[in-house]
């Protein structure tokens, strides 16, 4: 299983953001401001980390909460916006309610280096990479070799 980011957010700015620097942490990336689109990748992949917007014009963060929980999705959930930190706690804890594996909360705007940081530690060691993770490093050119000599 490879590391993957599912975001949300509703600033197409801020989603190409977040999607550079988590690619270049190490993460497969699915992000988008639409909710639609959002519960289609949730439905047909099984991401590691979910980082969600909770302010949204077209769509509630808690509504999204709940979608995650029905599906039954065993992601980290890392909440994310410009309101009140109180407020983040709230909805932390009613992610945990519902079963959910939250993360530590994100006051925007974030900063890539700050976001690089948080990835790094979300982001799983020593994990098998899938098919599709394996043909688009090779179509990318990007697999490293090293090898270990026992002589």
């Amino acid at each position: 299983m490879s590391n993957h980011l599912l975001a949300i957010d509703d600033e197409p700015g801020f989603v190409a953001i977040i999607s550079r620097t988590a690619e270049s942490s190490g993460f497969v990336v699915d992000a988008t401001t639409d909710p639609n689109t959002f519960k289609t990748v949730v439905s047909t992949t099984s991401p590691t980390v979910v980082l969600l917007d909770l302010q949204m014009p077209d769509c509630d963060g808690i509504e999204l909460l709940r979608f995650l929980a029905e599906a039954h999705r065993r992601a980290k959930i890392i909440l994310m916006s410009g309101i009140d930190t109180r407020v983040l706690g709230l909805a932390r804890g009613m992610g945990e309610d519902l079963g959910l594996d939250m993360g530590d909360s994100v006051q925007k705007p974030v900063r890539p280096a700050e976001l690089r940081t948080l990835l790094g530690r979300l982001r799983r060691r020593n994990c098998r990479p899938d098919r599709a993770a394996l043909q688009q490093a090779l179509d990318e050119n990007n697999l490293e070799l090293y090898y270990h000599s026992l002589v």
